[in-house]
């Protein structure tokens, strides 16, 4: 038998951040193209690392789970993802549990989703 589910759906949203990424960020996004869209970008403190990862969410249009280390960074990702997108944005961590096809969640609450959700998810890991 044949698992039928999709892994992930289209978001069909319509970016909302008009900012032209800069020549390193432009850089960092290509290679992650040319490397399958699979990899990690690594760039310093201040460097627009957010600004990237949203660019990356919009060129792949698909249900995606953001993973943040702290709370703080969660409520922050949370803002630029409805910012960027002007759409409804899942939580889950403990105070908050609404999975929604972008989502944001913490490092610590990141395996209680998947362990819930599991298959069901439907979602790419950023």
């Amino acid at each position: 038998m044949r698992d039928a589910v999709p892994r992930w759906q289209p978001l069909n949203l319509k970016m909302q951040e008009m900012r032209e990424p800069h020549d390193y960020q432009v850089a960092a996004l290509a290679a992650w193209d040319e490397a399958g869209r699979r990899g990690s970008i690594v760039l310093p403190t201040g460097a627009g690392k957010t600004f990237v990862a949203i660019q990356a969410i919009n060129r792949v249009n698909r249900s995606t789970v953001v993973v943040a280390p702290t709370i703080d960074l969660l409520h922050q990702w949370y803002a630029r993802l409805v910012n960027a997108f002007a759409t409804e944005v899942g939580v889950y961590y403990g105070g908050e549990k609404k999975v929604l096809p972008l989502t944001v969640t913490t490092y610590h609450s990141a395996g209680d989703l998947v362990g819930e959700y599991g298959n069901a998810l439907q979602t790419d890991y950023f």
